[in-house]
């Protein structure tokens, strides 16, 4: 697949992780933190540890890289709280907290590393 396909894909993706978290948080669905939290198991993370890494020597790359990595975190930090039953606090973790500053950055990202790429 090619980098521009991946990370259109990795943009979709990632735009909809927060509509996935939420059904979580509302008992819809259902899912362990730790599902969520590794950055090299979705299809951005597979590409930035993989082919991804002949763009390691650019900024965008390495801002990417970081994102990518604390936006799974903040995922997993969102069903933390909603498995300690703090279904309040995960909703405004994931609506208008770090969750939802870290889904902007990782679109800016992605963004930023496709143009970067062509």
């Amino acid at each position: 697949m090619k980098t521009e396909e991946v990370l259109d894909k990795g943009f979709v993706a990632h735009s909809n992780v927060k509509a996935r978290l939420k059904r979580i948080i509302a008992g819809e669905e259902e899912a362990a933190p730790e599902s969520v939290r590794a950055d090299n198991k979705c299809i951005v993370g597979e590409w930035i540890y993989g082919p991804g890494s002949e763009f390691s020597d650019t900024e965008e790359y390495k801002k990417l890289k970081s994102i990518h990595a604390d936006f799974h975190e903040e995922a997993y930090q969102a069903l933390m709280l909603h498995k300690k039953g703090d279904t309040s606090a995960a909703q405004d973790y994931v609506e208008t907290g770090p969750f939802e500053d870290k889904s902007r950055e990782i679109k800016t990202a992605l963004f930023a590393m496709k143009k970067a790429a062509q």
